[in-house]
């Protein structure tokens, strides 16, 4: 009986890791998405205003 509840307690703990560490890297991941997002955003919005310019300066259409 008692051997019966430490391994049900065991495979609890290893699962309750295992989706700690699975949450974290899902965080993570969010994470790096989110600053991709951002920085694809951002490098858009930099070439918009490069042919702003280039375009004022130079006159080119």
């Amino acid at each position: 009986m008692l051997k019966e509840v430490k391994r049900d307690v065991s495979v609890t703990n290893m699962t309750s890791t295992s989706l700690a560490l699975s949450s974290r890297s899902a965080r993570l991941m969010l994470h790096l998405s989110e600053v991709a997002l951002v920085w694809m955003h951002l490098s858009s919005e930099f070439t918009l205003c490069g042919k702003a310019v280039v375009e004022i300066r130079y006159g080119i259409d």
